[in-house]
């Protein structure tokens, strides 16, 4: 009878310590996809506020001359394809 209820207080122990595990492992799972999904959002407002930048500078430092000489530029490359 005692040998029983060893085997079964075993059996519970290593069932526990299994699902233990289990939850670790989903756990971890879950933290990486969620620190995954925070860096594409980082990256993605990153990109944003670089191109907001960028636009804001070039308003503010391109003169009309600059902004002709780029049109033109365009366009040849533009009749070259």
């Amino acid at each position: 009878m005692r040998e029983e209820g060893e085997r079964g207080k075993k059996i519970v122990i290593e069932g526990a310590a299994q699902f233990s595990e289990k939850i670790k492992e989903q756990a971890k799972l879950a933290a990486e996809q969620e620190a995954k999904k925070v860096m594409e959002k980082v990256k993605s407002d990153v990109a944003d506020l670089i191109t907001k930048a960028a636009k804001e500078t070039l308003k503010k430092d391109m003169t009309e001359k600059d902004q002709e000489r780029l049109i033109k530029g365009f366009l040849e490359r533009l009749e070259l394809n």
